[in-house]
């Protein structure tokens, strides 16, 4: 529990901070209990003093973006949740886009097309933060965003800077790597480098990808995105999913997308157990009809 000391030390040093409130107003999911404070720096020096005092105070932490890929839990995190999204730093010099983690993707994308610069379409419609892009290596349509990262500025625990060129970074699928290079971190700002292009053919383009996007995947749900990642081979999780059966298929309040099987929709009151148990169910249905694990890309945060 945060001692009267504790809340002293939030309220002096960062604006704006919430105590008691539920995880679901900062969830896509719409779903999670109260945490016991939830503060919102807005730049980096204020990460930088927070981190070390709450490493000192032995206080749990976790840093979040828009909350678009994550799960919280119904009884809520029994920590403080650092959300970013007040951190709007952002200025373009010579083709390269330098922004904090807080930045949505949505306004990166659109700041890219208005200045006709190429390479961040495949990010339209995606939700979330540049921070949580980059540590899931989000990516659609062709692209991902280790092919436009050209570096991040991060803080550890102990309120040191680093700067991280993208060839000390380990790229995956749906995943980069840094704690090599700074363990215990987080990505505070980052660099994306794009190309000029014409802007009848970059908004051409865009317009293009929205309208596939609309078309295939359910918009305006309370949902996580894609919820599985897509296993090595030729098939999809989403394709798999549906020729299982499971378009539809619900527990509670948790549902298979009908528009799109490799997306879980809360249609009303679901809880983060039953996301879980139809997690499972489509997992055991997958492996048994064609002996291939699905892994989940949402990542799930527990009290």
């Amino acid at each position: 529990m945060l001692t009267p000391e504790h809340k002293y030390f939030l309220n002096a040093y960062i604006p704006k901070v919430q105590y008691n409130t539920p995880l679901k107003y900062f969830s896509h999911f719409r779903i999670g209990g109260p945490a016991e404070a939830i503060v919102f720096p807005e730049n980096t020096e204020q990460i930088a003093v927070l981190l070390p005092w709450l490493t000192q105070e032995t206080i749990p932490w976790l840093v979040i973006g828009a909350g678009s890929n994550i799960l919280f839990d119904d009884n809520g995190f029994h920590g403080i949740i650092i959300s970013l999204t007040n951190c709007s730093f952002m200025e373009l010099s010579d083709g390269m886009i330098r922004a904090d983690a807080g930045v949505s993707l949505k306004i990166l994308c659109l700041h890219a097309i208005r200045n006709s610069l190429a390479g961040m379409n495949f990010a339209l419609g995606i939700p979330g933060t540049l921070g949580g892009a980059i540590r899931m290596n989000a990516g659609s349509q062709g692209g991902e965003i280790s092919d436009i990262l050209e570096s991040i500025d991060c803080i550890t625990s102990d309120g040191h800077y680093h700067h991280i060129k993208k060839d000390r970074l380990k790229s995956d699928y749906r995943h980069i790597c840094w704690e090599h290079v700074a363990p215990d971190s987080v990505v505070v700002r980052a660099s994306v480098l794009l190309s000029q292009t014409d802007n009848a053919l970059l908004r051409q383009d865009a317009r293009k990808k929205m309208i596939q996007r609309r078309q295939t995947q359910p918009i305006g749900c309370a949902c996580a995105g894609s919820f599985f990642k897509n296993p090595s081979g030729q098939y999809s999780a989403g394709y798999l999913i549906e020729q299982a059966g499971l378009k539809g298929y619900h527990i509670g309040d948790a549902f298979v997308s009908q528009k799109h099987a490799n997306f879980i929709v809360n249609k009303g009151h679901a809880t983060s157990r039953e996301i879980k148990e139809l997690m499972h169910y489509i997992q055991v249905r997958v492996h048994s009809q064609f002996n291939i694990q699905l892994t989940p890309e949402v990542k799930f945060i527990h009290a």
